[in-house]
């Protein structure tokens, strides 16, 4: 049975319209708001998720989908309106400026200097824009909210010694030329964006391409501005990494134009396009039946494939690369070689699962919720105040009790 998107609706909010007419899009994208702009990063971004592969090279991961596109400027209203009507999952590759960035011919600092006169206090910061999107989540259990790790690793480093900048000093642009930290300064970590700190979201970073195929988690290259974690309460983010780096995808410049770009921008659709295509398979094989969002992500985080120095996940790689392909045998072998389940767990309460293995293959398990809007705390630096409402805990017992990875979290010290 052939999976190619076909019957499945992706949402996209970007920076301006999608070029309706290219080549690759068929008809299959449709504009539902009225930017005032056709967007290069926008279209590049819709070929990524649903490009037919007219060009063979461009094909989008989900190449015979429909995709809806919206600009950014009313984001949340407008995916309520689409969640509400049966959006299963979108992407958004944009966020908020964040520390440093350069406006020519001025480098300027955004940073608030009443909570940290060094440091954008807002990277890891769980804040009211993650706080609305988890509830977004929790009112639409279905809908799966796909967002960009970032780039402040690289791209953002600001001015050197002694060069001017210009800083908000609480009531007016001011000139300085006082020293602040690079973003996530010193050692990269503490550098996801605002939104993307939400607990419900698929926050994705950006890796280079394995041309030659995944082999051993020493294939993996990490680019040089993916956004590593974590959240300022311990968090794992990013959730997983996709390919971001020279990604060929449709462009703007006229209806066979094509072009390179590179991003976590580019990294997300990756991830959602291929979102749609495990959608697709389950509903196919489940009577037309759809995962819940925490079930999908489950599934997506329980095959990734490993990456990093060390075993299991960790604020760089999140939980690994994602392998739609592995992801997808789990749904046809389920009752057979896998397991699926989506419960209701009462607070306070336990439920057990009684497995049989013989010991000749591993035994893993993944959980994932979709969990209640956590309560920001003031801004201030690194708070560790736990964004989690409900803390669930997964354990596997035989002869010996296995528990989750739990990370270590001294370079916060």
């Amino acid at each position: 049975m052939t999976i190619d998107g076909t019957g499945m609706t992706i949402g996209e909010w970007d920076a301006g319209e999608i070029l309706l007419s290219h080549q690759e899009f068929g008809g299959r994208v449709t504009q539902k708001d009225n930017p005032s702009y056709i967007d290069s990063h926008s279209t590049h971004v819709a070929g990524t998720i649903i490009a037919a592969g007219i060009d063979i090279y461009a094909k989008g991961m989900a190449y015979q989908a429909n995709l809806d596109g919206y600009d950014w400027l009313n984001d949340i209203s407008e995916m309520v309106s689409a969640a509400s009507t049966g959006l299963l999952f979108s992407n958004h590759s944009y966020a908020q400026v964040v520390g440093w960035y350069f406006l020519s011919p001025n480098w300027i600092w955004f940073g608030d200097v009443q909570v940290s006169t060094t440091e954008d206090y807002r990277f890891g910061f769980y804040g009211p824009e993650a706080e609305e999107w988890d509830q977004i989540a929790v009112y639409a259990p279905y809908y799966l909210i796909v967002h960009a790790a970032g780039n402040e690793r690289d791209y953002n480093s600001g001015p050197g010694i002694g060069e001017d900048y210009l800083f908000w000093n609480g009531f007016d642009w001011e000139i300085s030329t006082l020293s602040r930290d690079e973003d996530c300064a010193p050692f990269g970590y503490d550098c996801i964006v605002p939104r993307a700190n939400a607990k419900n979201t698929f926050t994705v970073g950006a890796i280079d391409d394995i041309p030659g195929g995944y082999s051993t988690s020493t294939d993996v290259v990490m680019s040089s501005f993916s956004g590593w974690g974590p959240t300022d309460d311990g968090r794992i983010k990013p959730d997983i990494v996709a390919n971001g780096i020279n990604v060929y995808s449709t462009t703007n410049t006229s209806n066979t134009g094509y072009t390179t770009m590179s991003g976590t921008s580019m990294a997300a659709p990756n991830v959602t396009g291929s979102l749609g295509l495990l959608q697709q398979h389950y509903q196919n094989t489940h009577g037309n039946k759809s995962m819940r969002a925490a079930t999908l992500k489950a599934l997506v985080i329980h095959t990734t494939d490993e990456a990093g120095e060390s075993d299991g996940p960790d604020y760089e790689f999140g939980w690994g690369i994602m392998n739609s392909k592995s992801a997808a045998a789990v749904i046809s072998g389920e009752n057979v070689t896998s397991n699926i389940q989506e419960k209701i767990l009462d607070n306070g309460t336990t439920y057990t699962i009684n497995m049989y293995n013989n010991g000749s293959a591993p035994l893993k398990a993944t959980l994932v919720w979709t969990d209640f809007p956590g309560t920001p705390t003031a801004p201030s630096l690194d708070p560790t105040t736990k964004m989690l409402v409900n803390d669930l805990d997964l354990r596997i017992t035989g002869r010996t009790t296995y528990f989750p990875w739990v990370l270590n979290l001294m370079w916060l010290v």
